[in-house]
This record gives C-alpha cells, sequence and structure tokens, in this order.
C-alpha cells in the first residue's frame, strides 16, 4: 500500500510540474506576442555602419562614411541621407498584426526561403562589423502587410506585419543627385566663352551730413584768429544695384531679359543622370572645355566644364575662392569679425567641394546644357 502510495505521489507531482510548465510556455508565449509590436524592437539607428540590401537578385550596400552614408555599387558615391533615413525608418515603423507560424514550408510558401523576386533580405551590422539584423521580407498580404522573418535570432517564427514598408532598394533612388543648388539672387559675375555679364551699381551722392536734417538755415560766423573755416561733412555715395548686365550689347540689339535669367539659374539645382569615377573608361577621353566661371557674392564661385559624346552630355565641376587668408584687427566690430569667419568657412567648404567632386564626371540632362550653353548671340535680341 506504501508502494502504491509513493506511486500516486509522483505521478500527481509529474502532473503538476507538466501543469506548470503547460502554464509557464502558454505565459511566455502570451509575452512574446503582443498586436502592434514592434518587428524590431531594440534597433538604433545611429549604431547602423553598413546596410546590405538584396532583392531580386539585385545587390545595394550603404555604408557609413562620417556623418553620411555611401553606395559601393556605384563605386563609393553618396548617398541621400534623407533617403537612408527613410529605409531606416520604415524598418522600425514595422509592427506585428499576428503570428504565422514555422518549417520550411510555410516560409516556402510566402516567398522567404527561397527568396522570390519580390523579397527584399536586409542586414544591418555596426562599425565592429559585427551583425546586428539579419531579416527578409516575404510575400504581402492582400489585405495589408508583408511577411517577415528573423533570421539572426532562434526563434523562427514568421509574422504578418501590420502594413508594408515601401522600402527603396535601387541604388539610383539613394544616389545623392544635386551637385549644387545656387540660388540666381547670389550670383555677381558670369563669365562665358564669348561674353561677360556681370553686377553693375549706380552711385547716388548722398547730401552733406546734417544738411538733411538742419530745421533752420544756419548763420555762418567768421573764423576766428588762426582758424580755418569749417568744412561741411559728406556721407559716402550710395550703392545701388542694377542688376546682371551683359557688357558690350552689339549696336542695334538689347540684352534678353530671359536669357539672361536662364543663364543666372544655371547652377540652381544641378542634377546628376548618373556618375563615373572620372578614370572610368566610359569618360575617357572627353574632351572638356571650360564653358562658365560663376562668381557669387561671398566671394567664392564654381567652374563649369562641359562635353559631348554619341549625344550625351558631361559635366565636370570645381569650386574657387578668392580669398586665401583674412587680417583681423584689433578694433574691429562683432558683424565684421563674423563676416570675416563666414568667410573661411566658405573657403573651407569650397576645398572639401574640390576633394570630392574633382574625383568625378557627371552625365547631365540636355534642359541643363541649354543654360550652360549659352552665347552671346543667345543673350540678345533685336533692340
Amino acid at each position: 500500500m506504501r508502494k502504491v502510495n509513493q506511486i500516486l505521489g509522483l505521478v500527481a507531482l509529474g502532473l503538476i510540474l507538466v501543469s506548470a510548465l503547460s502554464y509557464y510556455r502558454a505565459s511566455q508565449s502570451a509575452e512574446r506576442f503582443e498586436r502592434g509590436r514592434k518587428f524590431l524592437p531594440n534597433l538604433n539607428p545611429e549604431e547602423v555602419a553598413a546596410i546590405a540590401i538584396e532583392k531580386g537578385g539585385e545587390a545595394l550596400t550603404l555604408e557609413r562614411s562620417g556623418e553620411a552614408f555611401t553606395i559601393a555599387e556605384k563605386d563609393g558615391y553618396r548617398a541621400r541621407n534623407e533617403e537612408v533615413n527613410r529605409f531606416l525608418k520604415g524598418l522600425l515603423d514595422l509592427s506585428l498584426e499576428k503570428e504565422v507560424g514555422r518549417g520550411e514550408k510555410l516560409a516556402e510558401e510566402l516567398e522567404i526561403e527561397p527568396a522570390g523576386e519580390e523579397t527584399i533580405a536586409v542586414t544591418l551590422t555596426d562599425t565592429s562589423g559585427k551583425q546586428m539584423v539579419s531579416l527578409r521580407l516575404g510575400k504581402s498580404f492582400e489585405e495589408g502587410g508583408v511577411y517577415a522573418q528573423r533570421l539572426d535570432v532562434d526563434d523562427e517564427m514568421i509574422y504578418l506585419t501590420s502594413s508594408s514598408p515601401g522600402l527603396s532598394t535601387s541604388a539610383d533612388v539613394f544616389l545623392k543627385k544635386e551637385i549644387v543648388d545656387v540660388a540666381a539672387s547670389e550670383v555677381t559675375r558670369i563669365q562665358g566663352p564669348d561674353f561677360l555679364v556681370e553686377e553693375i551699381f549706380e552711385e547716388i551722392p548722398a547730401a552733406p551730413a546734417g544738411e538733411a536734417d538742419s530745421a533752420e538755415p544756419s548763420v555762418p560766423s567768421a573764423p576766428g584768429e588762426g582758424e580755418l573755416p569749417a568744412v561741411a561733412e559728406v556721407a559716402a555715395p550710395e550703392r545701388i544695384s542694377l542688376g546682371l548686365k551683359l557688357a558690350e550689347v552689339p549696336s542695334g540689339k538689347k540684352e534678353s531679359s530671359t536669357a539672361i535669367g536662364d543663364l543666372k539659374s544655371a547652377l540652381s539645382r544641378l542634377e546628376f543622370t548618373q556618375v563615373y569615377p572620372a578614370d572610368a573608361p566610359e569618360v575617357r577621353g572627353l574632351d572638356f572645355q571650360q564653358v562658365l566661371e560663376v562668381a557669387l557674392k561671398d566671394t567664392s564661385g564654381y567652374l563649369v566644364a562641359t562635353a559631348e559624346k554619341d549625344g550625351t552630355h558631361y559635366l565636370s565641376i570645381q569650386g574657387f575662392s578668392t580669398v586665401d587668408r583674412v587680417e583681423i584687427a584689433p578694433d574691429e566690430s562683432e558683424e565684421e569679425l563674423k563676416e570675416k569667419a563666414d568667410t573661411l568657412s566658405r573657403a573651407d567648404e569650397i576645398r572639401n567641394f574640390n576633394a570630392f567632386h574633382g574625383s568625378w564626371v557627371y552625365e547631365i540632362e540636355e534642359r541643363f546644357v541649354e543654360k550652360l550653353g549659352l552665347r552671346k548671340a543667345d543673350l540678345v535680341e533685336e533692340a
């Protein structure tokens, strides 16, 4: 009888343990999944040093360089920070709708493994090269969301997300295509192959100091012995800008305001369609000719050269600064010191600009060439 009681006691204990284990697993499962929780709850985008993306057999690799990212498949050219941030935010915003299940058959059905044409694989690594996240986004759900699985964790659960992230995976989307963006109002001088356009000023003489404010006519007094007659102080003449004007307009012609406007905006939102290293075979042997020298109000400017080959237009660009150093006097005002500091800062920007853009040749659209290629005959019309 005693033996039977021992056996019954062991069975009861076993049932209690099984029940407790089942409850623990159920409670853990309930804790593991909560509808609406983030797919990547612990991801810190500031720690991401590289992003590897694969879709439809195409690879894209973004690598952090200082404060920006570069694109390995574009020879290390700069990526748009806004697009990189949008991509990372898309991952961070992924929330889960439900657990779908596990297993090779399910993964194949949902185009997780093997990857389908629309499957997106993403791997994030940190500065030490350590993998932070590895995931795949498979088939889209008809009513919204996408099937997702993390490959860097032991749990092989496939989830349905609450919405589709709409991630960009093309290198062209990530390219920072804007070369420069110079406002027409900042331009003071444009030297072309056969013309000069520069800012013209008109000087308006100022009245003697105090003359305009005098309420009553003053009666001059005779100078005392040994004194010289008082000389009225005259303020410096006022300079008024008349805008950019074409020099040496031919007889019977007048400058075309439309063409001058196009010329002034030639470097406004200047973008490329493709970019090549300066020594790449595609741009080797191009005959570049200097087209424009554009000077700006801040003592800097740009030299632009273009070339054409088989109907395709190419551009190279470099910046210049007319100031190498500045002298600072002890009695200069805070405003004068700030102006000189800005000038030195701009000169440093130009050096960095040349250090980067001097290594590249850009393919540009016809709409930019139409402005950059203007000649003097294009800038005038019948008077």
